[in-house]
Formats: structure tokens, C-alpha cells, sequence
């Protein structure tokens, strides 16, 4: 979870709660000798958009094409004011290891805030940290331009909700080539109907819990699936389980290994719906293989979805 020493409506996070800096808001009072603010931090502002316009023939004006969110650019100043030079060396230290620049694909860093009573956090990068203003350092007082480009454009609630994904087991024989009757089927009653807020699609990871032989997380309501399936057949024994995260196409094993990075044809990642769409989830696990692909032994149990409700604007 983001955003751990947020506490107050107007505090600001930079980094990880592995390490951070807290920019506190006024809420907490006010002392001239030592603070750390975050100033025009805006984490609202809108997100940077791709389109393909196209020019319409023989008069003025332009086509709408699709608007796609891309980031969203975050520019702020975070305000230093310490009693004294090992404080403000201090702060200094927990902000570059808060921000200090990523060079491996994938890796995201955060910043968090705190709006009303609730958590929010914005994945991306740090792309400039500079002092902008050094003539008060013999005060121990010093200024710092910080951007965040939000590479996930998308603003989440930083707590995630934690809900029971059913398990249901039987015979699924073809199914690649037999899903849309058996996702008919799965719809009927063995899929729960899971409802989430926002008004962007959320963030979201499924724990498929063993034991459970090739098994594909369903939502019936989009007939969408996940199948993990390998050419050799794909198994979480009992008391083990597989992580599925979707906002960056990874699958790994419950201590933390990856399984894999892939699933099987015709299967593909798919978006969780916010309402007004529900979602109506199953793992469905095929019991009917027999030999070496056979059903490890042990009673299915239960998978979870943990997800982040998502914002394009600010709620209400």
C-alpha cells in the first residue's frame, strides 16, 4: 500500500514507503523553524492526450479521433525549513533516495497524497528534482523544483480492496475452442458479480489460489478470460498460489517468482470494468485432464481480486 505517513488532508508523500519524504499540510500546525511543504502541488491537472484528429475535406474544423491518455505531468515545490544543518541534511538525504533516478524498464516510482479522508497515489517516474533556491541555506532553509510524470495517467485510491474471487471445478474439455458456451455457461451461477467505483478503469491483482490445474480467470460479463495454460500445462499445487497483475502483464508465484510472463492462445489481459459495468469473475479449473496434466490433490480453494479504484478527475 502507498501513501503509510499520510495522515491529513494536504499531505503530500514523495516517494515509496520505502522511502519517502513528507511534505505535511497545515492541518498539523505550523512552525517557522521547521517545516517541509509541498507548494502548487496540483495532482489534478489533466492528463497529457494522444488523438488522431483528422482534417475534414473542403472546409474548416477537424474530425475527433480517439483521445488517448497518455501521463500526466505533476510540477511542484517542496518548501525546507530546519533548526539546523544535520536536520536539513537529513531531509535532503530522505528526498534523493525518495526520488533518485530509475533507469530499468518497468520500474515505477510514486508520489501520494491525501484528499478528504482518503489515500491517493500516482505511479510514474521522477524526471527532474532541482534546488531552485539557495540563498537561505545558511538558514537551513532551501527550495526544491520537483516533476513527476505520471506514466500510468490514471489517479488510484491507494488502499486496496480486497474481495473473493469463487473457484469452480468440473470439465471444460476444448475449451480454447469451446469458451463462449462454457463462459455462457459460468455465467449462469458460478460467477459473483463485483462492483467498483471510479470512473477509470482500476488497477488489479488476482491471487488464483491451488490447488488448480490450468485455470482461467473469467468475467462473464465482458466475456473476457485469462487462461493459464502453458504448452506443458500450468499447475499451483495445494497450499501454493500465482499472483496475477494486470498493469504490468506479470504472474508470479506467491513468494515472488515469476511464473511466466505469458498465457495461453487465444486468452489475453483484460481491463476490470468501473461502474456503471459490473464485473461477474470465476476461476474455472478444468478437472477432466487425467495423467501427467491431472488435477493436484486437494480441496480448490477460494482466489482473491485486490484492486485500486481509479480516477480521471477529482471526485466529488
Amino acid at each position: 500500500m502507498a501513501g503509510t505517513a499520510l495522515t491529513h488532508q494536504g499531505d503530500v508523500q514523495v516517494g515509496t514507503d520505502n522511502a519517502y519524504l513528507l511534505c505535511a499540510s497545515s492541518v498539523h500546525g505550523f512552525n517557522p523553524a521547521n517545516y517541509v511543504r509541498a507548494l502548487q502541488f496540483n495532482p489534478w491537472v489533466w492528463p497529457d492526450i494522444s488523438s488522431d484528429d483528422t482534417a475534414y475535406w473542403h472546409r474548416s474544423g477537424m474530425k475527433p479521433g480517439a483521445d488517448i491518455p497518455t501521463s500526466r505531468r505533476i510540477e511542484f515545490t517542496i518548501d525546507i525549513n530546519q533548526p539546523d544543518a544535520a536536520s536539513l541534511n537529513a531531509k535532503l538525504a530522505q528526498l534523493a533516495a525518495a526520488t533518485k533516478p530509475v533507469f530499468v524498464a518497468g520500474v515505477e516510482q510514486e508520489v501520494s497524497f491525501m484528499f478528504g479522508s482518503t489515500k491517493y497515489v500516482l505511479y510514474g517516474r521522477y524526471r527532474e528534482v532541482d534546488v531552485i533556491d539557495t540563498s537561505l541555506v545558511g538558514k537551513y532553509s532551501v527550495q526544491v523544483r520537483v516533476r513527476f510524470t505520471a506514466t500510468d495517467p490514471i489517479i488510484y485510491e491507494a488502499t486496496p480492496t480486497v474481495v473473493t474471487v469463487p473457484v469452480w471445478t468440473g470439465t471444460l474439455a476444448n475449451w480454447h475452442i469451446n469458451y463462449a458456451s462454457h463462459i455462457s455457461f459460468l455465467s449462469g451461477g458460478a460467477s459473483t458479480a463485483i462492483d467498483i467505483g471510479g470512473d477509470a478503469p482500476p488497477r488489479w491483482a488476482v491471487t488464483i489460489n491451488g490447488p488448480a490445474r490450468n485455470p482461467v480467470l473469467v468475467n462473464t460479463t465482458t466475456a473476457k478470460w485469462l487462461w493459464l495454460a502453458y504448452p506443458a500445462g500450468y499447475t499451483v499445487a495445494s497450499t501454493l498460489s500465482v499472483v496475477v497483475t494486470w498493469h504490468n502483464r506479470d504472474i508470479r508465484t506467491g513468494t515472488g517468482f515469476s511464473a511466466g510472463e505469458y498465457h495461453a492462445y487465444p486468452s489475453h489481459w483484460f481491463e476490470m470494468n468501473n461502474m456503471p459495468v459490473t464485473n461477474k469473475l470465476v476461476v474455472a479449473v478444468d478437472n477432466s485432464h487425467t495423467g501427467s496434466a491431472s488435477m493436484p490433490g486437494g480441496t480448490p480453494v477460494a482466489s482473491s481480486l485486490a484492486y485500486q479504484v481509479g480516477w480521471w478527475v477529482m471526485p466529488s
